[in-house]
């Protein structure tokens, strides 16, 4: 079975949506306008001309909470050690999220305990640092 194709009417020339020709000359409708960069009201920022200092109570004048005493650190050490070694953590970077806020907060604890104001950064480096290293 053979069908014919007819078609009345065609064209080849491009199809007309309701543009503009080209040679016509259509003025904008803009009541205000600028060729301009774009202006906003946001400060830029600028490398190295704000610096930031956060003082906390307790910490000596370059910001630094003190470190912990000579005296207490051997027995902090101890008990640190004590409870790595009960719960076999041998490296903090491959516990736990969990475990490393368990650990963070026993050590808090037996620092407050001795009354000793300090940081994680200070506990980390004078008694969790030594407590894993003397394994």
């Amino acid at each position: 079975m053979v069908h014919d194709c007819a078609a009345a009417n065609y064209s080849l020339e491009p199809l007309d949506f309701g543009a503009p020709a080209v040679h016509e000359l259509t003025p904008l409708k803009v009541a205000n306008y600028s060729l301009g960069p774009l202006a906003f009201d946001v400060p830029t920022w600028r490398w190295g001309e704000y610096v930031l200092h956060w003082h906390d109570a307790g910490c000596d004048p370059a910001g630094r909470r003190p470190d912990i005493p000579v005296d207490k650190e051997p027995g902090l050490i101890a008990a640190t050690r004590g409870y790595l070694t009960k719960r076999q953590i041998t490296d903090l970077k491959r516990m736990t999220q969990a475990d490393r806020m368990a650990l963070y907060d026993f050590v808090h604890k037996l620092a407050e305990n001795e009354g000793i104001q300090t940081s994680d950064r200070i506990l980390r480096e004078q008694i969790i640092g030594p407590a894993l290293q003397e394994k």
